[in-house]
């Protein structure tokens, strides 16, 4: 199935500097009117309260379920050529449609050659069944979707080759299409028909038609649309994608964080479970706690808008409180000397002076003792022997 892309989208202006919010519906089982519906609800009622208008977080399927999808268009593929080849044409064109359908959604991770054999092997069907302009038309997809393109003159039989020629010139005269596409994170990868697109600005002008689009993040699930532009149509296109979160209560935990990644202000969790809608309010601001309310039924967009202005009230009364103002300077005490250490006593001058002069009197007593007249110690005679 063909993406939609939401009117709403495509005519929003350039968003300007300033506060931003970042809106993630989900809904259960819920069609594409019905969000459509929810959404455009949402934004008017953001309005009515001067908030800033939200983006909304996109529709994303898991990389296992891309991958799948785009094996599945391979395999029609190889299908619809075998069809082709036993002259089935009207069974090799429904296996033609069906992998085009299965490219649709997964067109993010399919070879960029596959859709360009799509293209192909539809025309070829056609003009070998006398359908000209039905072959005009798939061939022309082919330039569409690359203008580089260049037909195999070793595979394709000479009328073919010329045609294609001819509908080159077609396409190039046409007036160009402009794609602008702005992307949160701001650093996801964008890829257009398998190519990267537009640079840092992701703004290029392109031949009209189909087109697929991929925006691409390691943290974020990839997200896919296919496109349908007409010559000189402008199109700008805000692509929000998807966290992979398992529920609320993860949410809650990385809220404030989320919203930073996004580079967004604020976050919204919107859950549809029942005939309640759960609300959660996150701000990327640092400290801030996520706080939930609960819509009635019917009264959704409203109750959203409603609260949210609560919520930005609050936090900018916080912000703009005045700081706390500073205690008066206390004196500086004067310094107190620091009580110089106590010596041990066998450290002390007096105990070392005290065992020098004990010392010294021994020797001296001593020597009296030796050289006392009355002593019978040892005599010192000086003289000839």
């Amino acid at each position: 199935m063909w993406i939609t892309v939401l009117p709403l989208l495509l005519a929003r202006p350039a968003p300007v500097s300033g506060e931003s919010c970042v809106l993630w519906l989900r809904q259960q089982e819920s069609t594409v009117q019905e969000r459509e519906a929810i959404q455009q609800a949402i934004v008017q009622a953001f309005a009515e309260r001067g908030l800033p208008e939200p983006l909304f977080v996109g529709s994303a399927l898991p990389p296992e379920e891309l991958a799948a999808r785009a094996g599945r268009a391979q395999q029609l593929l190889e299908q619809a050529r075998d069809e082709y080849r036993r002259f089935e044409s009207d069974a090799a064109l429904a296996s033609v449609g069906a992998a085009r359908e299965a490219l649709a959604e997964g067109c993010g991770v399919a070879p960029s050659d596959l859709a360009l054999s799509i293209e192909l092997l539809e025309g070829m069907i056609h003009f070998s069944g006398g359908n000209r302009e039905q072959a005009e038309r798939a061939f022309a997809r082919l330039f569409e979707l690359d203008a580089e393109y260049t037909p195999d003159e070793n595979v394709l039989s000479p009328k073919i080759v010329a045609l294609l020629s001819q509908i080159r010139v077609a396409v190039q005269a046409r007036p160009a299409s402009v794609l602008v596409v702005r992307v949160l994170p701001a650093d996801a990868e964008v890829r257009l028909d398998g190519r990267v697109f537009g640079g840092a600005a992701h703004r290029s002008n392109l031949p009209a038609g189909e087109h697929c689009l991929s925006v691409s993040h390691p943290l974020f699930l990839t997200a896919v649309q296919r496109l349908r532009l007409s010559p000189g149509q402008q199109l700008s296109l805000d692509v929000v994608l998807s966290p992979v979160l398992e529920g609320r209560e993860e949410f809650r935990s990385i809220a404030g964080a989320v919203a930073a990644r996004y580079g967004s202000d604020w976050m919204i969790w919107l859950e549809v479970v029942g005939d309640t809608t759960e609300v959660l309010f996150a701000s990327a601001a640092a400290g801030a706690v996520p706080a939930s309310v609960s819509c009635p039924p019917g009264d959704v967009a409203r109750c959203v808008a409603q609260q949210f202005e609560k919520m930005r009230a609050a936090r900018k009364q916080i912000v703009e409180l005045p700081p706390p103002l500073a205690p008066p300077p206390q004196p500086v005490p004067a310094p107190v000397p620091s009580p110089e250490p106590v010596r041990p006593w066998y450290r002390q001058w007096w105990f070392w002076t005290s065992v020098g002069a004990a010392v010294a009197t021994g020797v001296a007593l001593g020597l009296a003792a030796a050289l006392s007249a009355d002593s019978p110690g040892y005599r010192i005679v000086l003289g000839r022997p």
